[in-house]
């Protein structure tokens, strides 16, 4: 409990520092628990995100980062952490860089680091966070928003400042705040980093050097100092003093890093203080140059090649078999297994039995029976769309009548048992004009005398699943059409 109340003042003293510097913009806390700031750096702009656990003890597992910079970003560097498993760069064909970060888990207690990356010059326009993650349970969580983040100068290694009350103040453009109840001016100096405390003290990594000066003999500053890399928000990290000997003294206090990932703040004793962590907790930087950048594909892109594979040599005589290799059909098709070989039975003499297809592609699998008595029509017909029939399908109209399937200018796909079976005089029929008809199941059309059956579509999608009977009477047509 005492540390979560002290993040949550840490989280409050760095949202004040924002809102009282004249660099940064309205916003300090970007989203739910999200933080997102940018620090002006000599060499260039380091900007992070951080996300704060909504508990202590929340698990977060398949987590997905992904903050997409705009067009005229100069991106110069990505910034990994310990935690990240998966990370890439995607560029989008308007010249866009979407920079992604995966974890699997990240256990309970165990903050999330920040994520960070440097342009050479501040963004002008907004970028876009997205950030999805899944808890315990399987249940998911994102954020996801556009924002311009603040910025804090901090390009400067030298700054002198007087603090007029005790609440935080920028020390000139250092990036350093200082908090201190001090009539003197004090001076600080951030020192290079290269220059580190000797490997002596442990397998430390040195995430700040500053030297203070001004404070009274017992007096003491509140800093917040810039990290030289980004570290998980409220990490705590070691301070140790440098001695008039030389040696390096460890403090009791300890530094905890802000809510952002970009600074530590801590108690000042004057002179010379280094904080510290586990090696571990260093960010790798990875420049552009070497930075894997996934191509996004063009919007039409040219048909597949289809490369001829070299033989080699020819050694002892011996024959070698060169083959082809063939590119797969960009959408092939994929039907489940049905019984094969379909059937087609010629229709009686003086009437046609037909299976057309005009523009299109036809698969009929299974069994289809086109039986028209004399003087009649039997026909499975496809004007200009693609059918596919499986199954059995049976056309037996009488005589002077047709008995159809007929497709017109859209998509049919019929599964299963379709009985066409008018009596004289009435038609019976199953009717979609242009659209996508599906029917799987038992299909029977036989109307009763002077009655119309018709299952009908003028231009939409119709799905048929289980059994439909019509039952028309003699004299009419049975007709399974699609116009």
């Amino acid at each position: 409990m005492l540390l979560r109340r002290l993040r949550i003042f840490i989280a409050l003293i760095l949202a004040i520092c924002a809102i009282s510097t004249s660099q940064a913009q309205d916003a300090a806390i970007i989203g739910p628990n999200v933080f997102l700031r940018g620090l002006e750096l000599a060499d260039g702009v380091r900007y992070t995100a951080s996300f704060i656990k909504p508990t202590d003890d929340t698990v977060m597992r398949n987590l997905s980062i992904e903050i997409t910079l705009p067009a005229d970003a100069q991106f110069t560097e990505m910034l990994v952490s310990r935690q990240v498993q998966f990370d890439v760069i995607r560029r989008n064909r308007q010249g866009q860089f979407t920079l992604i970060w995966q974890i699997s888990r990240v256990d309970a207690e165990t903050p999330l680091d920040a994520f960070g990356f440097t342009t050479a010059a501040p963004l002008s326009t907004e970028l876009e966070f997205y950030l999805v993650w899944q808890d315990e349970d399987g249940q998911t969580f994102f954020e996801n928003f556009f924002e311009l983040p603040s910025t804090i100068r901090g390009d400067e290694t030298e700054a002198v400042i007087t603090p007029e009350s005790a609440a935080f103040a920028l020390a000139g453009n250092s990036g350093i705040h200082v908090s201190a109840d001090s009539p003197n001016p004090l001076s600080l100096h951030i020192l290079a980093n290269d220059f580190n405390p000797p490997p002596e003290y442990g397998d430390i990594w040195w995430c700040s050097l500053v030297e203070l000066g001004g404070l009274d003999a017992g007096d003491s500053a509140m800093l917040i100092v810039p990290l030289r890399r980004p570290v998980a928000p409220f990490t705590e990290l070691f301070l140790f003093q440098q001695q008039a000997d030389g040696s390096w003294l460890p403090l009791e206090d300890k530094g905890i890093v802000t809510a952002d990932g970009q600074f530590v703040m801590y108690r000042h004793p004057g002179g010379l203080v280094a904080t510290g962590g586990e090696a571990e907790i260093q960010p790798e930087i990875i420049p552009v140059e070497a930075v894997v950048i996934e191509e996004a594909p063009p919007e039409n892109p040219e048909p597949a090649q289809q490369p001829i594979v070299e033989a080699p040599p020819i050694e002892n005589n011996q024959a070698v078999q060169v083959e082809q290799w063939t590119a797969p059909p960009e959408n092939p098709i994929i039907l489940p297994t049905v019984p094969p070989v379909p059937e087609v039975i010629p229709p009686p003499p003086t009437q046609n039995g037909t299976i057309n297809d005009g523009t299109s592609n036809t698969i009929i699998v299974g069994e289809v029976t086109v039986t028209p008595p004399p003087a009649q029509n039997g026909t499975i017909n496809d004007g200009t769309s693609n059918t596919i029939i499986i199954g059995e399908i049976t056309n037996t109209p009488p005589p002077t009548q047709n008995g159809t399937i007929n497709d017109g200018t859209s998509n049919t796909i019929i599964v299963g048992e379709i009985t066409v079976t008018p009596p004289p005089a009435q038609n019976g029929t199953i009717n979609d004009g242009t659209s996508n008809t599906i029917i799987i199941g038992e299909v029977t059309v036989t109307p009763s005398p002077a009655v119309i059956s018709t299952i009908s579509d003028g231009a939409s999608n119709t799905i048929i699943i289980g059994e439909v009977t019509l039952t028309p009477s003699p004299a009419q047509n049975g007709t399974i059409n699609d116009g």
